[in-house]
């Protein structure tokens, strides 16, 4: 079985992981057993508690519990937010302001793997910072207050800033022609290779109290290789 994930902290009590995309936490109607984090983990550690999920697209960090009292404890502080929970990503187009607060009620459609905004949905918060723009795409942080299905998609979405790669709400890949314009030359016969073709939405930082140890901590999990490569043409070619 190939690699589903890079471990990222162990002790007594949590496992944390980076998760790669195209894994899911736990397996869907579509997924296989054997292609889950949870079933990954449960192999090598045995009983494994389910903290929280990330889309199966996202990429980046998942806490998981090895026991019941833990995994109470974290759910806890989950629903108390008090696990702050960061993410980076890339879309399309520049929000202004740079810095900002997205408020808006999600509702998870019946038997769709879809959320929509919707006024008798569910309370949402999503706060943003632009780190860095590119001529019509930019590079943004953005912190999740409520934990909705799809929550930083369907907020971007809403606000005409869309993720530049989103298989369910967007376009599903990201091309180099697409920033290089008539500057990008291929062969007749050749057909372009996207840069991205994943969702390109990273959960890279959690920051939480321990709740054995009460030590603050706090965990970052590196942009992936895909991900950085879209970045560094970005920077290349889309000043």
């Amino acid at each position: 079985m190939n690699r589903l994930y890079d471990l990222v902290y162990e002790d007594d009590q949590i496992i944390i992981v980076n998760k790669f995309s195209g894994v899911p936490v736990i397996p869907g109607r579509t997924s296989e057993m054997d292609r889950s984090l949870k079933y990954a983990l449960k192999s090598k550690y045995g009983e494994i508690f389910i903290v929280h999920r990330i889309d199966e697209e996202t990429s980046g960090l998942v806490i998981m519990a090895k026991d019941a009292d833990t995994h109470r404890s974290l759910n806890t502080m989950f629903q108390n937010r008090e696990i702050q929970k960061k993410y980076l990503l890339l879309i399309n187009g520049i929000p202004y302001p740079e810095e900002g607060t997205i408020e808006l009620p999600l509702k998870k459609l019946n038997n769709q793997n879809k959320s929509i905004v919707h006024k008798e949905g569910k309370e949402a918060k999503t706060t943003y910072k632009v780190l860095e723009k590119f001529k019509n795409i930019c590079f943004c942080e953005a912190e999740i207050h409520t934990g909705r299905h799809h929550q930083i998609r369907v907020h971007f979405n809403a606000i005409n800033f869309p993720l530049l790669v989103d298989p369910i709400y967007g376009k599903s890949e990201f091309f180099l022609s697409e920033i290089k314009s008539k500057r990008y030359n291929k062969g007749k016969e050749e057909i372009e290779k996207p840069i991205m073709n994943r969702l390109s939405l990273h959960a890279y930082s959690l920051s939480f109290v321990h709740p054995t140890t009460k030590n603050k901590c706090s965990f970052i999990a590196e942009i992936p290789k895909d991900f950085r490569a879209s970045l560094n043409q970005l920077r290349k070619n889309n000043v």
